[in-house]
């Protein structure tokens, strides 16, 4: 019993951990951390994953890539 308290409040301590880590990242983006606890949670998680588009891979076009490849292979070589 005693053994699953620790781990109850080890996992607790390290989601705690992972919040205020999070509230740093926000902080960080120029974002107090009294404006994070009053948005959605997964709203600015989503946020701080959103990536450009051209490290969006399953956005890029296939045929578009081999063609401008091809252009490049051709004006180096």
């Amino acid at each position: 019993m005693a053994n699953k308290r620790r781990q109850t409040l080890a996992s607790l301590k390290n989601n705690r951990e992972d919040l205020l880590l999070n509230l740093k990242q926000f902080t960080e983006m120029g974002i107090l951390p009294s404006q994070a606890k009053n948005e959605d949670y997964y709203d600015l998680l989503d946020v701080m994953k959103a990536r450009p588009k051209e490290e969006r891979i399953e956005l890029i076009d296939p045929i578009k890539q081999l063609r401008k490849s091809r252009f490049a292979n051709k004006k180096g070589g």
